[in-house]
């Protein structure tokens, strides 16, 4: 079942300028390098337009500020509590995918300053902004309220339970397939340092069987002693994953790393 965008018109509108994609007239195909595919109907003369509607901002940094200025983005520029982005460089090891000396180990994306390279052995694996402005555009269309209870409710409650209250977010944009191949890596490696991680994978594999019903509301292991990390945190991974409504339905939002410094959240790519 595809995940619920409540704000994809108006983050679009922000992004390249063209009004007339808010509205039902128009079909929005797919996020190019250049801008996005779509196809509009004149609601007067009934012609049809397909094209591409180009960006507005030359970077995802400026695109960033954008949303901000618009409201749709739930951090201000320079808040050094914002969430951070998959490096997509090293893929999030901190190392340079490329074999070299010492100083190649480094990914230079996510590293630290060039005169500083010497002595560590690896970046971050994270960085300030979006890889692309697909990438923004697929964690804005969730929406701002949704991205603000995630941010300020959900995940805080996960990394208390898992025992690592100070890990931050970082968002990694992710196709379907891709999700599903970084489940069966998962299931294959075994646990995770963080068994949360690794039950919230379990359960992604059943709801790709199953759908939404694969998470039930209450915690489907009665073995677990109340005080387990994953009964605790129970509640707030099955909201990250089909909300809280009557009727579940997917967020689109994926718990796939949990470690002691970053809880990563994967997205469904549009």
């Amino acid at each position: 079942m595809t995940p619920q965008r409540p704000a994809l018109a108006e983050v679009l509108v922000a992004l390249t300028g063209c009004d007339r994609l808010n509205g039902d007239a128009a079909r929005v195909g797919r996020v190019v390098s250049d801008g996005l595919s779509v196809r509009m109907r004149n609601v007067e003369t009934g012609d049809e337009f397909t094209g591409v509607v180009p960006w507005a901002h030359a970077s995802p940094a400026e695109a960033v500020e954008a949303l901000a200025t618009a409201r749709l983005w739930p951090w201000e520029i320079g808040d050094e509590r914002a969430p951070r982005w998959w490096c997509e460089e090293c893929e999030g090891t901190g190392r340079a995918q490329e074999p070299g000396p010492p100083r190649g180990r480094v990914c230079l994306c996510c590293g630290v300053p060039a005169d500083e390279l010497a002595a560590a052995p690896r970046g971050i694996g994270h960085v300030a902004d979006p890889p692309s402005l697909a990438a923004l555009v697929a964690v804005a269309s969730l929406g701002r309220p949704l991205l603000q209870r995630i941010t300020h409710t959900l995940v805080p409650w996960i990394a208390r339970a898992a025992g690592c209250p100070d890990a931050r977010v970082v968002w990694r944009v992710m196709s379907r397939d891709g999700l599903r191949e970084h489940r069966d890596r998962q299931r294959v490696r075994g646990s995770d340092e963080w068994i949360v991680d690794a039950f919230s994978t379990e359960m992604g594999h059943a709801a790709d069987r199953n759908g939404e019903s694969a998470w039930p509301r209450e915690c489907p292991w009665p073995a677990l002693r109340p005080t387990h990390r994953v009964r605790r945190a129970w509640p707030a991974l099955r909201t990250l994953a089909v909300g809280d409504g009557a009727t579940p339905q997917p967020t689109g939002v994926h718990l796939v790393g949990l470690s002691r410094d970053r809880i990563t959240l994967a997205v469904e790519a549009i």
